[in-house]
């Protein structure tokens, strides 16, 4: 990630905590805009947490899917 485009950027979406804590530390102006995608589907019976499917099953796959789709849905309807 570019730190002028975080600088730039409005909202800031991840799915792990680990990216979240990178972010935050490796550019402090993303702390007041940066959040884990997943807590926008905590209420839809999703995981906070949107696990990486690369090399997983499609399980883990579609799974990842929904979420970040259900997700940007709702982000979308509350814009």
């Amino acid at each position: 990630l570019d730190p002028e485009l975080i600088r730039q950027a409005d909202l800031i979406l991840v799915m792990e905590p680990t990216h979240l804590r990178r972010l935050r530390r490796s550019v402090p102006e993303a702390v007041g805009k940066s959040m884990l995608l997943g807590t926008l589907t905590i209420d839809q019976g999703f995981d906070v947490i949107i696990e990486d499917p690369f090399m997983r099953e499609d399980e883990v796959f579609e799974k990842c899917f929904a979420q970040i789709d259900q997700g940007l849905r709702i982000l979308v309807d509350r814009l």
